[in-house]
Protein backbone atom coordinates (compact mmCIF):
# COMPACT_ATOMS: atom_id res chain seq x y z
CA UNK A 1 0.00 0.00 0.00
CA UNK A 2 1.06 3.50 -0.85
CA UNK A 3 0.30 4.95 2.60
CA UNK A 4 -0.54 2.99 6.34
CA UNK A 5 -4.16 4.38 7.53
CA UNK A 6 -3.77 5.07 11.45
CA UNK A 7 -7.14 5.00 14.02
CA UNK A 8 -6.97 7.32 17.54
CA UNK A 9 -6.85 4.88 20.29
CA UNK A 10 -9.99 3.40 21.70
CA UNK A 11 -10.23 5.16 24.89
CA UNK A 12 -10.44 8.49 23.17
CA UNK A 13 -13.29 8.85 21.59
CA UNK A 14 -15.77 7.78 24.36
CA UNK A 15 -13.97 9.02 27.42
CA UNK A 16 -14.59 12.44 24.77
CA UNK A 17 -18.29 11.87 24.61
CA UNK A 18 -18.20 11.13 28.80
CA UNK A 19 -16.78 14.28 29.19
CA UNK A 20 -19.36 15.61 27.22
CA UNK A 21 -22.48 14.67 28.54
CA UNK A 22 -21.51 14.97 31.65
CA UNK A 23 -20.76 18.88 31.27
CA UNK A 24 -24.36 18.77 29.56
CA UNK A 25 -26.23 16.77 32.05
CA UNK A 26 -25.00 19.59 34.71
CA UNK A 27 -26.05 22.45 32.61
CA UNK A 28 -29.05 21.12 32.03
CA UNK A 29 -29.72 20.80 35.79
CA UNK A 30 -29.15 24.11 36.42
CA UNK A 31 -31.54 25.35 33.94
CA UNK A 32 -34.42 23.48 35.57
CA UNK A 33 -33.93 24.51 38.31
CA UNK A 34 -34.16 28.22 36.89
CA UNK A 35 -37.13 26.99 35.27
CA UNK A 36 -36.09 27.30 31.90
CA UNK A 37 -37.04 24.50 30.30
CA UNK A 38 -37.46 25.59 26.59
CA UNK A 39 -33.59 26.53 26.95
CA UNK A 40 -32.79 22.90 28.34
CA UNK A 41 -34.31 21.15 25.39
CA UNK A 42 -32.60 23.38 23.04
CA UNK A 43 -29.76 23.00 24.43
CA UNK A 44 -29.69 19.08 25.05
CA UNK A 45 -30.39 19.34 20.70
CA UNK A 46 -27.08 21.17 20.55
CA UNK A 47 -25.02 19.49 22.64
CA UNK A 48 -26.57 15.52 21.29
CA UNK A 49 -25.25 17.25 17.22
CA UNK A 50 -22.25 18.09 19.11
CA UNK A 51 -21.23 14.47 20.79
CA UNK A 52 -22.73 12.96 16.95
CA UNK A 53 -20.17 15.50 15.48
CA UNK A 54 -17.51 14.64 17.21
CA UNK A 55 -18.04 10.71 17.50
CA UNK A 56 -18.32 10.68 13.60
CA UNK A 57 -16.05 12.83 12.02
CA UNK A 58 -12.92 11.03 12.71
CA UNK A 59 -14.37 7.70 11.47
CA UNK A 60 -15.75 9.67 8.58
CA UNK A 61 -12.34 11.27 7.79
CA UNK A 62 -10.25 7.97 8.24
CA UNK A 63 -13.33 6.70 5.41
CA UNK A 64 -12.26 9.35 3.53
CA UNK A 65 -8.34 9.08 4.00
CA UNK A 66 -8.73 5.40 2.43
CA UNK A 67 -10.83 5.94 -0.31
CA UNK A 68 -8.17 8.36 -1.59
CA UNK A 69 -5.13 5.63 -0.72
CA UNK A 70 -7.37 2.75 -2.40
CA UNK A 71 -8.14 4.89 -5.41
CA UNK A 72 -4.48 6.02 -5.76
CA UNK A 73 -3.56 2.37 -5.68
CA UNK A 74 -6.08 1.55 -7.88
CA UNK A 75 -4.80 4.06 -10.72
CA UNK A 76 -1.23 2.65 -10.57
CA UNK A 77 -2.46 -0.73 -11.09
CA UNK A 78 -4.50 0.53 -14.66
CA UNK A 79 -1.61 2.13 -15.68
CA UNK A 80 1.09 -0.67 -14.71
CA UNK A 81 -1.40 -3.01 -16.48
CA UNK A 82 -1.86 -0.64 -19.21
CA UNK A 83 2.06 -0.75 -19.90
CA UNK A 84 2.45 -4.26 -19.05
CA UNK A 85 -0.20 -4.87 -21.91
CA UNK A 86 1.65 -1.67 -24.22
CA UNK A 87 5.00 -3.90 -23.46
CA UNK A 88 3.31 -7.17 -24.34
CA UNK A 89 1.71 -5.83 -27.72
CA UNK A 90 5.18 -4.18 -28.86
CA UNK A 91 7.18 -7.25 -28.44
CA UNK A 92 4.46 -9.48 -30.07
CA UNK A 93 4.44 -6.59 -33.19
CA UNK A 94 8.34 -6.88 -32.86
CA UNK A 95 8.49 -10.81 -33.88
CA UNK A 96 9.31 -12.12 -37.27
CA UNK A 97 6.38 -14.07 -37.02
CA UNK A 98 2.43 -13.69 -37.31
CA UNK A 99 0.40 -14.76 -34.24
CA UNK A 100 -3.01 -15.48 -33.45
CA UNK A 101 -5.12 -16.35 -30.49
CA UNK A 102 -8.47 -17.90 -31.08
CA UNK A 103 -11.16 -19.40 -29.03
CA UNK A 104 -13.01 -22.47 -29.49
CA UNK A 105 -15.32 -21.03 -32.13
CA UNK A 106 -12.47 -20.19 -33.75
CA UNK A 107 -12.73 -16.29 -33.61
CA UNK A 108 -9.79 -14.47 -33.76
CA UNK A 109 -9.25 -12.72 -30.06
CA UNK A 110 -5.78 -11.19 -31.13
CA UNK A 111 -3.69 -10.37 -33.88
CA UNK A 112 -0.76 -8.96 -33.94
CA UNK A 113 0.84 -6.69 -36.45
CA UNK A 114 2.81 -8.90 -38.61
CA UNK A 115 -0.08 -11.32 -39.23
CA UNK A 116 -1.88 -8.52 -40.26
CA UNK A 117 0.61 -7.69 -43.13
CA UNK A 118 0.61 -10.82 -44.65
CA UNK A 119 -3.34 -11.78 -44.48
CA UNK A 120 -5.36 -8.41 -43.52
CA UNK A 121 -7.29 -7.39 -40.31
CA UNK A 122 -8.96 -10.51 -38.94
CA UNK A 123 -9.59 -9.24 -35.24
CA UNK A 124 -13.24 -10.46 -34.63
CA UNK A 125 -13.45 -12.64 -37.73
CA UNK A 126 -13.65 -16.44 -37.48
CA UNK A 127 -10.11 -17.68 -39.46
CA UNK A 128 -11.90 -19.47 -41.86
CA UNK A 129 -13.31 -16.26 -42.88
CA UNK A 130 -10.34 -14.18 -42.94
CA UNK A 131 -8.56 -16.70 -45.17
CA UNK A 132 -11.69 -17.35 -47.54
CA UNK A 133 -10.59 -18.31 -50.97
CA UNK A 134 -6.74 -18.12 -50.09
CA UNK A 135 -6.29 -21.33 -47.84
CA UNK A 136 -8.85 -24.05 -46.70
CA UNK A 137 -7.87 -26.44 -44.02
CA UNK A 138 -8.05 -30.11 -44.40
CA UNK A 139 -8.27 -30.55 -40.86
CA UNK A 140 -8.59 -27.90 -38.45
CA UNK A 141 -5.51 -27.73 -36.36
CA UNK A 142 -7.70 -25.51 -33.35
CA UNK A 143 -10.71 -28.40 -33.11
CA UNK A 144 -7.81 -31.00 -32.74
CA UNK A 145 -5.67 -28.58 -29.96
CA UNK A 146 -8.37 -28.14 -27.55
CA UNK A 147 -9.14 -31.81 -28.49
CA UNK A 148 -6.31 -33.07 -27.22
CA UNK A 149 -4.76 -30.31 -25.64
CA UNK A 150 -1.36 -31.10 -27.61
CA UNK A 151 0.48 -28.31 -29.37
CA UNK A 152 0.49 -29.62 -33.83
CA UNK A 153 3.10 -27.97 -36.67
CA UNK A 154 1.80 -27.88 -40.37
CA UNK A 155 2.92 -26.90 -43.14
CA UNK A 156 0.62 -25.22 -45.64
CA UNK A 157 0.77 -22.80 -48.87
CA UNK A 158 -1.13 -19.73 -48.72
CA UNK A 159 -0.71 -17.48 -52.12
CA UNK A 160 2.74 -17.96 -52.94
CA UNK A 161 4.18 -18.20 -49.41
CA UNK A 162 5.07 -21.43 -47.81
CA UNK A 163 4.44 -21.20 -43.80
CA UNK A 164 4.63 -23.41 -40.86
CA UNK A 165 2.03 -23.36 -38.28
CA UNK A 166 2.33 -23.93 -34.67
CA UNK A 167 -0.68 -24.63 -32.82
CA UNK A 168 -0.88 -24.92 -28.73
CA UNK A 169 -2.83 -24.08 -26.20
CA UNK A 170 -2.88 -20.35 -24.68
CA UNK A 171 -4.74 -20.80 -21.18
CA UNK A 172 -5.43 -17.09 -19.55
CA UNK A 173 -5.36 -16.57 -15.86
CA UNK A 174 -8.71 -17.02 -13.80
CA UNK A 175 -9.98 -16.96 -17.94
CA UNK A 176 -10.99 -18.69 -21.02
CA UNK A 177 -8.74 -21.79 -22.31
CA UNK A 178 -7.93 -20.34 -26.19
CA UNK A 179 -5.41 -21.55 -29.03
CA UNK A 180 -2.30 -19.46 -29.97
CA UNK A 181 -1.33 -19.96 -33.56
CA UNK A 182 2.13 -18.95 -34.73
CA UNK A 183 3.00 -18.68 -38.37
CA UNK A 184 6.08 -18.43 -39.91
CA UNK A 185 7.30 -17.57 -43.33
CA UNK A 186 9.78 -20.53 -44.50
CA UNK A 187 9.47 -20.13 -48.66
CA UNK A 188 13.15 -18.73 -48.46
CA UNK A 189 13.82 -21.44 -46.53
CA UNK A 190 12.11 -23.89 -48.85
CA UNK A 191 14.00 -22.14 -51.94
CA UNK A 192 17.30 -22.75 -49.98
CA UNK A 193 16.45 -26.49 -49.59
CA UNK A 194 15.07 -26.55 -53.27
CA UNK A 195 18.35 -25.23 -54.76
CA UNK A 196 20.45 -27.78 -52.04
CA UNK A 197 18.36 -30.36 -53.87
CA UNK A 198 19.11 -29.38 -57.08
CA UNK A 199 22.91 -28.87 -56.08
CA UNK A 200 23.12 -32.37 -54.51
CA UNK A 201 21.60 -33.45 -58.51
CA UNK A 202 23.94 -31.69 -60.06
CA UNK A 203 27.09 -32.89 -57.81
CA UNK A 204 25.88 -36.23 -58.56
CA UNK A 205 25.16 -35.45 -62.22
CA UNK A 206 28.89 -34.14 -62.59
CA UNK A 207 29.96 -37.52 -60.69
CA UNK A 208 28.17 -39.59 -62.81
CA UNK A 209 29.51 -37.85 -65.68
CA UNK A 210 32.97 -38.02 -64.44
CA UNK A 211 32.88 -41.42 -65.04
CA UNK A 212 31.09 -41.88 -67.81
CA UNK A 213 33.65 -39.45 -69.39
CA UNK A 214 36.80 -41.61 -67.86
CA UNK A 215 34.80 -44.77 -69.77
CA UNK A 216 34.14 -43.10 -73.17
CA UNK A 217 37.71 -41.56 -73.55
CA UNK A 218 38.42 -44.63 -73.09
CA UNK A 219 36.52 -46.71 -75.69
CA UNK A 220 36.05 -43.94 -78.30
CA UNK A 221 39.08 -45.26 -79.95
CA UNK A 222 38.42 -48.60 -80.35
CA UNK A 223 34.52 -48.14 -81.60
CA UNK A 224 35.80 -45.12 -84.29
CA UNK A 225 38.75 -47.00 -85.41
CA UNK A 226 36.62 -50.02 -86.64
CA UNK A 227 33.56 -48.33 -87.80
CA UNK A 228 35.72 -46.20 -89.68
CA UNK A 229 37.27 -49.53 -91.16
CA UNK A 230 33.37 -50.36 -91.82
CA UNK A 231 32.73 -47.53 -93.33
CA UNK A 232 35.55 -47.27 -95.80
CA UNK A 233 35.12 -51.27 -96.44
CA UNK A 234 31.48 -50.78 -97.09
CA UNK A 235 32.04 -47.86 -99.69
CA UNK A 236 34.80 -49.73 -101.37
CA UNK A 237 32.47 -52.94 -102.03
CA UNK A 238 29.48 -50.09 -102.84
CA UNK A 239 31.74 -48.75 -105.73
CA UNK A 240 32.55 -52.36 -107.01
CA UNK A 241 29.35 -53.80 -106.74
CA UNK A 242 27.19 -53.91 -109.67
CA UNK A 243 23.82 -55.61 -107.91
CA UNK A 244 21.65 -52.55 -107.41
CA UNK A 245 20.35 -54.86 -103.95
CA UNK A 246 23.69 -54.79 -102.60
CA UNK A 247 24.24 -51.51 -102.99
CA UNK A 248 20.78 -50.65 -101.07
CA UNK A 249 22.27 -52.72 -98.14
CA UNK A 250 25.75 -51.28 -97.84
CA UNK A 251 24.11 -47.90 -98.07
CA UNK A 252 22.35 -49.47 -95.12
CA UNK A 253 25.00 -50.40 -93.44
CA UNK A 254 27.10 -46.83 -93.97
CA UNK A 255 24.22 -45.30 -92.86
CA UNK A 256 24.03 -47.40 -89.60
CA UNK A 257 27.71 -47.13 -88.91
CA UNK A 258 27.77 -43.16 -89.44
CA UNK A 259 24.39 -43.14 -86.83
CA UNK A 260 26.44 -44.94 -84.46
CA UNK A 261 29.71 -42.95 -85.07
CA UNK A 262 27.45 -39.62 -84.71
CA UNK A 263 26.59 -41.38 -81.00
CA UNK A 264 30.32 -41.71 -79.80
CA UNK A 265 30.67 -37.67 -80.97
CA UNK A 266 28.03 -36.61 -79.16
CA UNK A 267 28.54 -38.07 -75.99
CA UNK A 268 32.07 -37.12 -76.17
CA UNK A 269 30.94 -33.71 -77.03
CA UNK A 270 28.69 -33.84 -74.22
CA UNK A 271 31.26 -34.70 -71.55
CA UNK A 272 34.23 -32.71 -72.88
CA UNK A 273 32.30 -28.78 -74.15
CA UNK A 274 34.68 -26.27 -72.72
CA UNK A 275 34.17 -22.94 -73.69
CA UNK A 276 37.96 -21.78 -72.51
CA UNK A 277 38.41 -19.92 -75.48
CA UNK A 278 35.44 -17.29 -75.48
CA UNK A 279 34.46 -14.47 -77.80
CA UNK A 280 32.36 -12.15 -78.71
CA UNK A 281 29.45 -13.58 -80.35
CA UNK A 282 27.48 -12.08 -82.71
CA UNK A 283 23.86 -13.94 -82.26
CA UNK A 284 22.44 -12.38 -85.23
CA UNK A 285 24.67 -13.32 -88.03
CA UNK A 286 25.19 -16.59 -85.93
CA UNK A 287 21.53 -17.18 -86.24
CA UNK A 288 21.20 -16.20 -90.03
CA UNK A 289 24.31 -18.71 -90.65
CA UNK A 290 22.50 -21.84 -89.03
CA UNK A 291 19.09 -21.26 -90.42
CA UNK A 292 20.77 -21.56 -93.99
CA UNK A 293 23.08 -24.39 -92.99
CA UNK A 294 20.19 -26.31 -91.37
CA UNK A 295 17.96 -25.54 -94.44
CA UNK A 296 20.42 -27.04 -97.21
CA UNK A 297 19.65 -30.40 -95.64
CA UNK A 298 16.22 -30.25 -95.52
CA UNK A 299 13.53 -30.48 -98.21
CA UNK A 300 10.05 -30.23 -95.79
CA UNK A 301 8.19 -26.81 -96.94
CA UNK A 302 8.77 -25.43 -93.87
CA UNK A 303 8.49 -21.09 -93.94
CA UNK A 304 10.77 -19.69 -91.63
CA UNK A 305 10.40 -16.09 -90.58
CA UNK A 306 13.30 -14.25 -88.14
CA UNK A 307 12.54 -11.33 -86.44
CA UNK A 308 16.45 -10.23 -85.34
CA UNK A 309 16.75 -7.28 -83.17
CA UNK A 310 18.54 -4.65 -84.60
CA UNK A 311 21.18 -3.62 -83.00
CA UNK A 312 22.47 -7.33 -82.95
CA UNK A 313 22.43 -8.44 -79.24
CA UNK A 314 26.59 -10.19 -78.76
CA UNK A 315 27.41 -12.69 -76.06
CA UNK A 316 30.89 -13.90 -74.52
CA UNK A 317 31.00 -17.42 -75.58
CA UNK A 318 32.03 -20.10 -77.98
CA UNK A 319 30.73 -19.69 -81.12
CA UNK A 320 31.39 -23.29 -82.54
CA UNK A 321 29.02 -24.62 -79.37
CA UNK A 322 26.46 -21.98 -79.75
CA UNK A 323 26.00 -22.72 -83.19
CA UNK A 324 25.45 -26.27 -82.28
CA UNK A 325 22.72 -25.54 -79.33
CA UNK A 326 21.19 -23.51 -82.17
CA UNK A 327 21.41 -26.53 -84.99
CA UNK A 328 20.21 -29.02 -82.65
CA UNK A 329 16.88 -26.43 -81.84
CA UNK A 330 16.03 -25.76 -85.40
CA UNK A 331 16.08 -29.11 -86.48
CA UNK A 332 13.91 -30.41 -83.94
CA UNK A 333 11.47 -27.83 -84.66
CA UNK A 334 11.79 -29.12 -88.36
CA UNK A 335 11.62 -33.20 -86.87
CA UNK A 336 8.21 -31.47 -85.46
CA UNK A 337 6.44 -29.85 -88.75
CA UNK A 338 7.56 -33.19 -90.86
CA UNK A 339 6.61 -32.19 -94.24
CA UNK A 340 5.11 -28.72 -93.58
CA UNK A 341 4.52 -25.70 -91.17
CA UNK A 342 6.12 -22.53 -89.75
CA UNK A 343 8.96 -21.60 -87.99
CA UNK A 344 9.74 -18.11 -86.27
CA UNK A 345 13.14 -17.23 -84.99
CA UNK A 346 13.83 -14.32 -83.05
CA UNK A 347 16.38 -12.32 -80.79
CA UNK A 348 16.11 -9.52 -78.47
CA UNK A 349 17.12 -7.83 -75.23
CA UNK A 350 15.31 -8.94 -72.21
CA UNK A 351 16.64 -7.37 -69.00
CA UNK A 352 20.88 -8.24 -68.27
CA UNK A 353 20.16 -11.39 -70.76
CA UNK A 354 20.08 -11.88 -74.61
CA UNK A 355 17.33 -14.42 -75.72
CA UNK A 356 17.44 -16.46 -78.57
CA UNK A 357 13.43 -18.27 -79.38
CA UNK A 358 12.56 -20.78 -81.58
CA UNK A 359 8.75 -21.23 -81.78
CA UNK A 360 7.43 -23.81 -84.81
CA UNK A 361 3.91 -24.64 -85.64
CA UNK A 362 4.39 -29.00 -84.69
CA UNK A 363 2.78 -31.68 -82.41
CA UNK A 364 3.98 -29.65 -79.28
CA UNK A 365 5.49 -31.41 -76.31
CA UNK A 366 3.43 -33.83 -73.97
CA UNK A 367 3.65 -32.91 -70.24
CA UNK A 368 5.28 -36.25 -69.75
CA UNK A 369 8.48 -35.31 -72.50
CA UNK A 370 8.28 -32.25 -70.53
CA UNK A 371 9.73 -34.34 -67.85
CA UNK A 372 12.38 -36.24 -69.64
CA UNK A 373 13.03 -33.60 -72.22
CA UNK A 374 16.54 -33.09 -71.46
CA UNK A 375 17.37 -36.63 -70.05
CA UNK A 376 20.44 -37.89 -71.76
CA UNK A 377 19.17 -40.67 -74.02
CA UNK A 378 15.90 -39.86 -74.12
CA UNK A 379 14.45 -39.33 -77.75
CA UNK A 380 10.97 -39.38 -79.32
CA UNK A 381 12.82 -39.51 -82.41
CA UNK A 382 12.80 -43.30 -83.08
CA UNK A 383 15.49 -45.12 -84.99
CA UNK A 384 16.81 -41.44 -85.74
CA UNK A 385 17.60 -40.04 -82.53
CA UNK A 386 20.48 -40.66 -80.22
CA UNK A 387 18.99 -38.64 -77.50
CA UNK A 388 21.74 -36.39 -76.69
CA UNK A 389 21.09 -33.48 -78.73
CA UNK A 390 18.87 -31.16 -75.72
CA UNK A 391 21.04 -32.80 -72.76
CA UNK A 392 24.08 -31.41 -75.11
CA UNK A 393 22.45 -28.07 -75.27
CA UNK A 394 21.48 -27.27 -71.85
CA UNK A 395 24.92 -28.48 -70.89
CA UNK A 396 26.39 -25.47 -73.48
CA UNK A 397 23.59 -23.19 -72.37
CA UNK A 398 24.40 -23.63 -68.46
CA UNK A 399 28.46 -23.06 -69.50
CA UNK A 400 27.33 -20.14 -70.67
CA UNK A 401 25.76 -19.24 -67.52
CA UNK A 402 22.38 -19.10 -69.78
CA UNK A 403 19.00 -21.38 -69.36
CA UNK A 404 16.80 -22.80 -71.73
CA UNK A 405 13.15 -22.51 -71.13
CA UNK A 406 10.11 -24.74 -72.76
CA UNK A 407 6.88 -23.85 -73.75
CA UNK A 408 4.51 -26.25 -75.25
CA UNK A 409 1.20 -27.77 -75.91
CA UNK A 410 0.18 -30.91 -77.27
CA UNK A 411 -0.99 -30.20 -80.69
CA UNK A 412 0.04 -26.96 -80.57
CA UNK A 413 3.71 -26.35 -81.53
CA UNK A 414 6.66 -25.58 -79.00
CA UNK A 415 8.71 -22.75 -78.02
CA UNK A 416 12.48 -22.77 -77.29
CA UNK A 417 13.61 -19.79 -75.63
CA UNK A 418 17.16 -19.66 -74.90
CA UNK A 419 18.58 -16.72 -72.74
CA UNK A 420 22.42 -15.87 -72.08
CA UNK A 421 24.02 -12.63 -70.28
CA UNK A 422 24.93 -10.27 -72.67
CA UNK A 423 28.14 -8.61 -73.34
CA UNK A 424 28.58 -4.90 -74.37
Amino acid sequence: MAGKISFPPVWILPTLAAVILSLSAAIEIQLAYNERVADVWQFHVLISATVGFWLTFPLAYQIYKFRRIAQKEINESRRSLRRTTEYLISTSDSVPFGIITLDKSRKIIFQNKRHKEWFGEGMNKRCEDLFMGRYRCDACLIDEVFKTGKSVTKRVTIGERSYEIASSLFIVPRGATLVMEVFSDITDLEQTRRRLTDMETTISRTDKLATLGQLAAGVAHEINTPLANISLIAESIEKHSASEEEKKKLAIIRGQVDSAAKTVRDLLSYIRADISEAEKVDLNALIEETIWFVSQKRHAKITITTELSPPAPKVLGSKSQLQQVFVNIISNAYDAMREAGNMTVTTGVQGSDVFISVRDTGKGITPEEMKRLFQPFYTTKKGTGTGLGLTIARDIVERHRGRIKVESEPGQGATFTIFIPATP
